[in-house]
């Protein structure tokens, strides 16, 4: 005979399992809640090892904590140069240097070696040279004497300049490169306008402006017997010029004074003293006219046209400068007259 349940009975079972099922759910969500899964993240690079606990010592201390060890700092940026040499330009060839060497010898070979000549071969003004002497010549042996000490002067300081730019400035620099290259410009240009002045010297073997006077005992010049015939062309001018035209060359092709106005105004202070000196000559009554211009014009040639032809044949025929804001060239003719030099420039 089957048994039958009584209603009470099946109430308590049900009850039953409703407080099982409550508690199943209570013990689940107790378990999410202390053991949540992470989300998705991106893939990133990889982070510094975390620090890493030491297992604590005996006796209970609390753990002590290794640091990871620091990231390795960035490598140096290499130093960037102010002056760079302008891969365009032609460096210093093998030729040149063979010739630089040969010039420079033969230089001072003919100037100390040399023979002058005892009698002049050439006396007397050309041209212009008589009224511009009567305008420019002192007439008192302490003004002759301030004159040719100021032109000694200028011929000292503007060479030592122009080497101090080409040398020193991109040493300071540490552009080594640069300050070989106008180095030795700076020789090349220095050596031919060495030679061409002492062999015109012997050569044309012109007299003095006051050699006339001295013959006749009636000159103040103190320097009536010191190279008498060596007039033509004028020595001091030839050197200066030469500065004057290599600092022209060196500051248009490079920022040796940072570039601008002041490269503009370094090449228009040498060919200002570089005049200076040529007139100074005048006013010690040592040149003619002639002698300055003949001397200037081997000067600036030498020290100016020389680089720009061998080497910056980049930069077109004149230009000194040619930056933003900033535009000066030297051209050939002064005003309306084919003759002479004028400085045009934008600034």
């Amino acid at each position: 005979m089957k048994r039958r349940r009584s209603p009470d009975a099946r109430r308590h079972a049900r009850a039953a399992l409703r407080r099982a099922l409550t508690l199943a759910t209570l013990v689940l969500a107790r378990t999410a809640a202390a053991n949540p899964s992470p989300p998705e993240v991106a893939p990133a690079e990889p982070a510094a090892p975390p620090a890493q606990a030491t297992p604590p010592p005996e006796g209970g201390a609390a753990p002590s904590v290794t640091t990871p060890p620091p990231a390795p700092s960035p490598a140096p940026t290499k130093r960037k140069h102010r002056l760079v040499w302008n891969e365009r330009w032609h460096r210093f060839r093998i030729v040149e240097y063979a010739t630089t060497g040969a010039t420079g010898a033969a230089a001072i070979g003919v100037f100390y070696f040399g023979s002058p000549s005892d009698h002049p071969k050439w006396v007397g003004p050309i041209l212009f040279d008589e009224p511009v002497r009567n305008a420019f010549r002192l007439r008192t042996r302490s003004g002759i004497l301030a004159a040719e000490a100021g032109s000694s002067a200028l011929t000292i300081i503007l060479p030592v300049q122009s080497l101090l730019e080409s040398l020193l400035l991109p040493a300071i620099d540490r552009s080594f490169d640069v300050m070989w290259e106008l180095g030795m410009m700076d020789a090349e240009a220095y050596a031919l306008s060495g030679l061409l002045t002492a062999s015109l010297y012997d050569t044309t073997g012109r007299a003095r402006p006051s050699y006339a006077d001295c013959l006749s005992g009636k000159s103040i010049d103190p320097y009536c017997n010191a190279g008498e015939f060596a007039s033509f062309p004028s020595g001091h001018t030839a050197v200066a010029m030469t500065a004057a035209g290599l600092m022209c060359a060196h500051h248009g092709a490079l920022p040796l004074y940072g570039g601008g106005a002041p490269d503009v105004v370094a090449c228009v202070d040498g060919l200002v003293l570089a005049t200076a000196d040529g007139v100074l000559r005048l006013m010690a009554d040592r040149h003619y006219a002639s002698d300055v211009l003949t001397g200037g014009a081997i000067g600036f040639f030498s020290g100016y046209a020389l680089p720009m032809l061998l080497h910056f044949w980049k930069k077109p025929p004149g230009e000194i400068v040619n930056q933003p804001g900033v535009k000066a060239a030297i051209l050939l003719g002064a005003g309306a007259t084919p003759v002479g030099l004028s400085l045009r420039g934008v600034f």
